[in-house]
């Protein structure tokens, strides 16, 4: 196990702030061990420290000395110094957590701590060239949906006349041998229900065979038994994702076409007997918010009352296109956020619940183009992401039967764009890319 901590003491009063990790928390052994080697020689001189504690052994890596008190602005009082080594530690310490650290909700809690883009770039890089995991791969089985939700372009009949494609069992093997061995996280679902996928338990078999530390489904819920998920878990899984547009009966079947929200309460029992038996079983809650649903968020601490997911994600309403609500305003989500989206923020914070919610004063990217700073964060931040469905010329796009990603990367020129980006030059256009790092890990 392996921390990087920055301390501010001063005299004998430190406060220590853990800003990576790797494996268990920062303990009291560790800070022991700082109090006894450093604090107590410092007498009443104020400095800043960071120092890299590995198997119980504190390894010092930088010291800074100045004159303010521990409380006030440090950063201001060691300068610029300061500010590049932390740089460059958080950077080492992104490719070092992505490495070891299989934990995908810790990494990206630390992602986000990051203010750098280039640095993420830096750290992004770095796994590639050392042939690391760092993929979320996003893969749909299968083009189908067995609800028609007002938000998803599956409400758009002639939307759905376009889709249908599925992945056969070899293409599920090709994929697996070319682009699994480079996999963070697998996320089975992304525009599409993977439950309607016949061959999903075998997908779940062949993820675990490489080894990825998160394999999750995303799903409506609505095909989900309690014995097809306990054999889903039993072979591989280990998140389950579920996407819900409401915490009532009335509005989750009026967002939620053909879905019936008995099944949805009586899936949360199900889960929780599971819980049981598997009790490494992570569970995500997806919330779109948009005027229709957003005061049914003061219920939801109601609904997993019994039912505690790891993860809340609450979502404003983007159109993604085709569907049939046109309702995309997010003045409604801003005036009514403190009574809602507060409510579900405090819910999580009491019940140690990893909350993923996009910032009021963030909301406003959302309903507006990006500006160029932030169409650049948004490339960086898409780089891990590696989207694979069967649609109709899936394969000239990436064809796992005569490459596997290493020789798409080459092919593409990934390490070429990555420099191109790191320079401040435009890494091409990303349009329709969902502003998902505008998100808060609380």
């Amino acid at each position: 196990m392996a921390h990087l901590v920055r301390y501010i003491p001063c005299g004998r009063e430190a406060a220590a702030e853990s800003i990576g990790y790797i494996g268990k928390a920062f303990n009291q052994k560790f800070q022991e061990i700082w109090q006894k080697k450093y604090i107590n020689k410092s007498k009443q001189q104020s400095f800043t420290a960071y120092c890299l504690i590995i198997s119980g052994k504190v390894v010092p890596l930088h010291r800074f000395t100045h004159t303010e008190p521990a409380s006030q602005d440090v950063g201001a009082a060691i300068g610029r110094k300061h500010y590049i080594l932390k740089c460059v530690a958080d950077a080492l310490f992104l490719t070092i957590n992505i490495s070891f650290c299989m934990d995908i909700y810790k990494i990206l809690k630390y992602y986000r701590r990051i203010d750098s883009p280039r640095l993420k770039l830096l750290g992004i890089m770095g796994l590639h060239l050392l042939h690391r995991r760092y993929l979320y791969v996003a893969l749909d089985p299968s083009l189908a949906c067995n609800l028609r939700c007002r938000l998803c372009y599956f409400s758009n009949q002639e939307k759905v006349k376009e889709m249908g494609g599925r992945f056969s069992e070899e293409d599920i093997t090709a994929i697996q041998k070319s682009v699994f061995h480079r996999c963070l996280k697998l996320q089975i679902g992304d525009g599409a229900e993977p439950t309607t996928y016949p061959g999903l338990l075998e997908l779940v078999k062949k993820a675990r065979e490489k080894n990825i530390p998160t394999i999750s489904i995303s799903t409506n819920g609505n095909l989900l038994t309690q014995e097809k998920l306990r054999q889903l878990v039993e072979n591989g899984l280990n998140e389950l994702i579920l996407s819900t547009h409401g915490m009532s009966r009335q509005v989750y079947e009026y967002m939620m076409r053909n879905a019936r929200f008995d099944h949805f309460t009586q899936l949360l029992q199900d889960i929780s007997e599971i819980r049981k038996e598997h009790p490494g079983l992570k569970v995500r809650v997806n919330f779109t918010m948009c005027e229709d649903n957003i005061d049914d968020l003061k219920l939801l601490p109601q609904v997993f009352s019994s039912m505690k997911p790891d993860v809340i994600q609450l979502r404003p309403v983007q159109d993604i296109g085709s569907s049939i609500y046109k309702n995309y305003s997010i003045d409604p989500i801003f005036d009514k956020y403190d009574e809602t989206v507060g409510v579900v923020i405090r819910f999580c914070q009491e019940n140690n619940i990893t909350c993923l919610f996009p910032q009021k004063g963030n909301l406003e990217v959302i309903q507006h183009d990006n500006d160029r700073q932030e169409h650049f964060n948004s490339s960086i931040d898409m780089l891990p992401y590696f989207h694979l469905s069967p649609h109709e010329a899936w394969k000239t796009e990436f064809n796992p039967y005569e490459e596997n990603f290493e020789q798409y990367a080459r092919r593409t020129h990934r390490v070429r764009k990555m420099l191109k980006m790191l320079l401040g030059h435009s890494a091409g256009d990303e349009e329709g890319v969902t502003r998902a790092m505008n998100y808060r890990v609380g």
